[in-house]
């Protein structure tokens, strides 16, 4: 089962590397949507992903960019993540979009490997982590001038738990 994951993995990887060549080269522009992070976190006993994960999931990520990727540049605005909303009624609070500053060498790709690579790690305590929350799922995509790191949980209280740990990445 390790074997057919790990293939599945690489496939994926692959088709996102041509893609990228594709696009770059004039033809369609298909990952230009949010991309959406594989992370099941909380399904193993320390809230990453199986051990065996981790290989691939931190490929090339060093230890620095390893423990904090929302703190590797500027957080410069968190908003409630909402289910959509009913004339005039709000939706059901599910999680916050944490709002980055664009940095040089960080691409949407890469901020999207390191949260995954993070995500498959021991959580280590360097303050406030919305990306630690089990049962919560991380999408990627990029905004004018950085990145919009969406945090979602179904779970109304794991959903308050990422707000508040996005908010306290403000002071």
């Amino acid at each position: 089962m390790k074997n057919i994951e790990t293939i599945a993995s690489t496939m994926i990887m692959l088709g996102a590397v041509a893609c990228s060549s594709t696009a770059q080269q004039g033809g369609p522009k298909i990952a230009a949507a949010a991309t959406p992070i594989v992370s099941d976190v909380g399904s193993s006993s320390y809230g990453g992903r199986a051990a065996g994960a981790e290989s691939l999931a931190c490929a090339s990520v060093s230890d620095a960019e390893r423990t904090s990727p929302l703190q590797r540049t500027k957080v410069i605005f968190v908003e409630e993540l909402r289910d959509e909303s009913q004339k005039g009624h709000p939706g059901a609070l599910r999680g916050a979009t944490v709002y980055l500053l664009a940095a040089p060498d960080l691409t949407k790709e890469w901020l999207g490997h390191i949260i995954e690579c993070h995500t498959t790690l021991p959580p280590v305590p360097t303050g406030p982590d919305p990306l630690t929350v089990e049962d919560s799922s991380v999408e990627v995509s990029s905004t004018r001038n950085g990145f919009a790191v969406h945090i979602h949980s179904i779970d109304g209280n794991r959903a308050r738990e990422i707000l508040n740990s996005a908010n306290a990445l403000m002071k």
